[in-house]
């Protein structure tokens, strides 16, 4: 991304708008413009677009109006490295409309399957909540706390749903977490006399991150706790345990080498 491009996205950010393209122009516009537009999808089909949209209503009433589904297009469509979604930060390997698609796929597929043919968009109301309630009874790593964590990050202005923080504030963090991963500075971590505790979730599909931190830091203690991405709210117990654990012995190890 060169420097105008990026004081581009960062100015266009502050206004809670991106690069969409409107007869064949890129234009900066909100998502929920972008929709009121009827500006085109470049990546996503119909029938994912439906998708999209239906799981985001029933998650978050208002998410479709707001345009969800032009958002996650704008961004699967963007080279990885520059993509503010959530799945890069969660190490999800590019390209990123697979993800997607892998994701929408699956639950059509499953709504399919338990509603006579029917994908999850032509459900009711009714319909789509049960589904989405009977699929976090079946995921062992879904948390409600996900949702109150969005709705407290988040507030109903002009009947949308907008985010609480300033948005210019927002797109520097994201900015900042998506072009300094944190992997780079291990080599620096790596240099420093320091104790070092990796903990991580028994559900994380992170075998290559893993093995780069390993290689980086082969006397870092590596511990494995059951639980989801957020293993603090997941796990509490264990997680406060396995670093008081290491605290104490990394303490006593220091004091005996004194």
């Amino acid at each position: 991304m060169s420097e105008i491009e990026r004081r581009a996205l960062i100015k266009g950010a502050g206004l809670g708008a991106l690069a969409f393209s409107i007869g064949g122009t890129d234009v900066f516009l909100t998502p929920r413009e972008a929709r009121a537009q009827n500006a085109p999808f470049r990546t996503l089909n119909s029938d994912q677009v439906a998708a999209l949209e239906a799981i985001g209503e029933t998650l978050v009433p208002g998410a479709q109006a707001a345009g969800i589904a032009h958002f996650v297009d704008q961004q699967i469509s963007r080279p990885p490295e520059e993509a503010l979604l959530e799945a890069r930060i969660l190490n999800v390997r590019p390209p990123y409309a697979n993800f997607y698609r892998a994701a929408l796929a699956g639950i059509d597929n499953a709504s399919r399957a338990q509603n006579g043919g029917r994908a999850f968009a032509q459900l009711s109301d009714n319909e789509r909540i049960g589904f989405v309630d009977a699929m976090r009874g079946t995921q062992r790593a879904w948390r409600p706390a996900l949702e109150e964590r969005f709705r407290a990050g988040a507030v109903e202005r002009d009947g949308a749903i907008v985010v609480r923080a300033d948005a210019r504030a927002a797109a520097w963090a994201f900015h900042g977490v998506a072009r300094e991963p944190s992997s780079r500075r291990l080599p620096e971590l790596a240099k420093r006399d320091v104790p070092v505790l990796l903990l991580r979730s028994d559900t994380a599909d992170d075998a290559e991150p893993l093995r780069r931190f390993v290689d980086v830091l082969p006397q870092a203690e590596v511990r494995t706790l059951h639980g989801g991405h957020d293993l603090l709210a997941d796990a509490p117990e264990d997680t406060i345990a396995a670093v008081a654990d290491f605290v104490h012995r990394a303490t006593v190890a220091a004091g005996a080498a004194t």
